[in-house]
């Protein structure tokens, strides 16, 4: 009885240890899962592990970065021109009373568009690496990282 046991425990050891199912590791560059996070504002919020199934532009941007904004503009118009994309924008802004002002000047879906008022501290900021620069990823249906500030004709290609 014993040895059947300890067959039984050793063989289910193996399957437990030698299984397929292996997952990329979640980091802010292409080819990697892209971390997840959850954002609120007051009109909806967003989980980025619930988007899975369709392609995802994710933009890191604040006012004091020009070409954050510029970007994040851009990318909100491309957004509202394709139903297949979903888009998730964080704003960095120190102040978030400005961050509102910036949503309302530049005409922004503000359902899409979220404050993370931890800044440099937050664990968003931290996961994909904002102090080398505000950026803008594609995400997979699957959730890796395809694209790295994605031009239009670039996020095309993936959506089709």
């Amino acid at each position: 009885m014993k040895k059947q046991l300890l067959a039984i425990v050793i063989i289910a050891s193996i399957f437990i240890f030698t299984s397929a199912s292996y997952e990329t590791p979640a980091d802010s560059r292409i080819g990697y899962n892209a971390p997840g996070f959850a954002v609120e504002n007051d009109e909806s919020a967003v989980e980025l592990q619930s988007m899975r199934g369709k392609y995802v532009l994710v933009s890191f941007w604040s006012s004091t970065d020009a070409e954050s904004r510029i970007a994040n503009i851009t990318y909100d118009r491309v957004a509202r021109n394709h139903k297949e994309l979903s888009f998730v924008a964080v704003n960095y802004d120190p102040s978030e009373a400005v961050y509102g002002e910036i949503v309302k000047i530049d005409n922004l879906r503000v359902g899409a568009q979220f404050h993370d008022s931890e800044g440099s501290a937050s664990k968003i900021y931290k996961a994909y690496r904002l102090d080398e620069g505000y950026c803008a990823m594609l995400i997979s249906p699957e959730g890796k990282i395809v694209a790295i500030n994605p031009s239009e004709e670039t996020i095309e290609t993936y959506i089709g």
